[in-house]
């Protein structure tokens, strides 16, 4: 297969001409990714809880998370990856935690293990989503 991108354009009952660009699902597998709403993004936005350390810090979490959206990684690995201090990661998270958009589901020795909201991106199979949302709200209800 080439890394050809294919355009159509599709016409619109109405007059309207709509676009779109469709690209093989390989050429996509390639790169590791993610997906975001704009929901969340516009939530992100115009929370102002959050100063700009712990949006980088959600960002970067955003962008190392597991499949089904787990971030398995030390507050120091964190910190060192992000080249910002450790009582600072800390209060991120702690902040992103009480906000709901960070959850601790475990531990591992003294480990924190963390799970990402779906509504704000999502690693896993498209078909996974609802449910991830419905468990993750359903915790929220409890």
């Amino acid at each position: 297969m080439t890394d050809k991108i294919f355009s159509y354009q599709i016409s619109v009952p109405d007059g309207c001409m709509a676009k779109t660009v469709v690209t093989p699902i390989k050429a996509l597998s390639q790169n590791p990714h993610i997906r975001t709403f704009c929901e969340g993004l516009t939530r992100l936005a115009k929370d102002r809880n959050l100063n700009s350390t712990d949006m980088r810090v959600l960002i970067y979490i955003a962008g190392i998370i597991e499949y089904e959206n787990i971030l398995d990684i030390s507050q120091a690995e964190l910190a060192k990856q992000m080249e910002i201090v450790q009582p600072e990661i800390s209060k991120s998270i702690k902040k992103l935690c009480e906000l709901d958009y960070l959850r601790i589901i475990g531990k591992v020795g003294r480990q924190n293990i963390y799970k990402l909201s779906p509504h704000f991106a999502f690693k896993s199979r498209a078909k996974n989503y609802r449910t991830m949302c419905n468990d993750w709200d359903e915790v929220e209800d409890t």
